[in-house]
């Protein structure tokens, strides 16, 4: 009788373990259901004809509303600034009033989103520590997840995430991270090119001015405001054709570039007599 009350219980041991592994099973199958969902809904989002920061804001957010990812609701997302040698804070959310002042802009290196820039390496901490340099007053203790967002061998910004001091890293929420900065990557050069094209379409490529097509465009919109007065300067340019048949159309075009610049000056209370070519 012991034995065979032996052997219930072991197979009922046995039973229980099967179960939670079972369970577990599910639970991760599910967890990756969720990760690719997720992904998805980026590349819906990456198709919105929005501007890159509100892009980047509904990410985060979608980042932040994952079930079983133990994040604090708060973070952030920076992008590199224009002479890229530091990142900007493009979208926020719970974040205070004293850090969005503080991590508006950062230097590569600084603090750890600017050493997860400069390394290019996921930064984990489970707590505030030394590399911490930013500390605002009456700061919680907490922990951070900083993830570089790189293409190629070039970093474009990075995603910083909150996590409960103490958390323990996961490698699901590691390969989660990943993919999702590959996928920001990707969004963010797209819409970097998108701009360009837009730039190029409506911008003449040797002066950088407004081009004819954005001067049409100008002019409807103008026109469409019945109770709008407006004027329209034209300019000439004397003696043009004997400068590009004397001296070529290069020297021509370093004219054209010069007026552009001029043109675009905000006007000098003194006048300065015109220079001779």
């Amino acid at each position: 009788m012991d034995n065979e009350y032996s052997e219930i219980k072991q197979d009922v041991s046995l039973l229980i373990r099967q179960i939670k592994k079972y369970e577990a099973q599910l639970n991760e199958l599910k967890q990756r259901s969720d990760i690719q969902e997720a992904l998805n809904e980026m590349l819906n989002i990456s198709l919105l004809p929005l501007p890159l920061n509100e892009q980047m804001q509904r990410i985060l957010l979608l980042v932040l509303n994952i079930p079983w990812l133990t994040l604090e609701k708060k973070g952030c997302v920076f992008l590199v600034d224009e002479m890229e040698r530091g990142l900007i804070m493009v979208a926020d959310h719970n974040l205070n009033t004293s850090l969005l002042t503080l991590c508006r802009h950062i230097q590569f290196g600084q603090c750890l989103c600017g050493k997860a820039a400069e390394t290019q390496q996921l930064i984990f901490r489970d707590c505030i520590d030394q590399d911490h340099n930013i500390r605002p007053e009456g700061m919680a203790p907490h922990g951070h997840y900083n993830m570089p967002i790189i293409l190629g061998d070039k970093v474009l910004g990075v995603l910083n995430l909150y996590v409960k001091h103490g958390h323990h890293s996961s490698k699901l929420e590691r390969n989660f991270l990943e993919a999702t900065a590959a996928a920001m990557a990707n969004i963010i050069e797209r819409k970097k090119f998108e701009e360009q094209l837009h730039a190029l379409s409506h911008k003449d490529e040797l002066t950088g001015i407004a081009n004819r097509r954005q001067f049409m465009q100008q002019l409807a919109e103008e026109t469409k405001q019945t109770n709008n007065i407006f004027a329209l300067l034209f300019i000439d340019l004397d003696y043009f054709k004997q400068i590009n048949d004397n001296y070529g159309h290069d020297y021509g075009d370093l004219i054209l570039i010069h007026v552009a610049r001029r043109a675009q000056k905000p006007p000098m209370s003194t006048y300065l007599s015109p220079r001779k070519f």
